[in-house]
């Protein structure tokens, strides 16, 4: 059985093991998932792994599970050792990692499994779009308050239409109304008849 400890980086992680030889550093592997594929299959299945709690850890996660490699995801804010340690590097720290996790010291938190990292992101989606659908609404009553405050100015009204280019993106444009000319009460007139063109 030996346990590892990965200090997660946005483009690398530092890797220390610990072994019935004790603990060492195994050096770097990219976060690329062709290189955690690679990384996951070389675990035994007694094999532990404990990383810590920051951006880009869930997909580390998902890959080793799916190896079935047991893994700690560890707060490391509550570890001493680790963020008051006066010489603190990338190496030290994944040491620090591996040598908690095989002393049984460190302390686990909460990981989602797939189907609510997959539910989280869909709630994300839609706060996204939520907000660009307020600020498409903002944009059309400032249009329309502009609209009225000019109308004496600008002659005919004007109309405001949406054109949805994509889910999270909607135009504003304006339009003449020609219901809100002065003879919308009538019948529209002929210029081609008449020989003249509205001013």
């Amino acid at each position: 059985m030996r346990w590892f400890g990965l200090d997660v980086h946005r483009d690398f992680c530092e890797v220390a093991v610990v072994d019935e030889e004790g603990v060492r550093s195994a050096g770097r592997i990219a976060t690329r998932m062709p290189t955690l594929e690679l990384f996951a299959q070389s675990l035994g299945p007694g094999d532990v792994v404990a990383l810590e709690a920051t951006t880009g850890a869930d997909r580390i996660v998902s890959v080793l599970e799916h190896h079935g490699i047991q893994v700690v995801v560890a707060n490391t804010r509550k570890l001493r050792s680790i963020t008051e340690a006066k010489a603190k590097t990338d190496r030290l720290d994944a040491r620090a990692l591996a040598q908690l996790l095989a002393s049984g010291l460190l302390e686990e938190v909460w990981t989602p499994n797939e189907r609510t990292r997959a539910l989280r992101r869909l709630t994300n989606r839609r706060e996204r779009l939520v907000r660009a659908r307020t600020r498409a609404k903002n944009e059309a009553h400032g249009v329309l308050a502009r609209t009225r405050s000019k109308k004496a100015r600008r002659g005919p009204g004007v109309r405001v239409t949406f054109q949805a280019t994509s889910p999270s993106i909607c135009r504003v444009s304006e339009a003449p109304a020609l219901e809100m000319w002065p003879w919308r009460a009538g019948p529209l007139p002929d210029w081609r008849t008449r020989g003249s063109s509205p001013r």
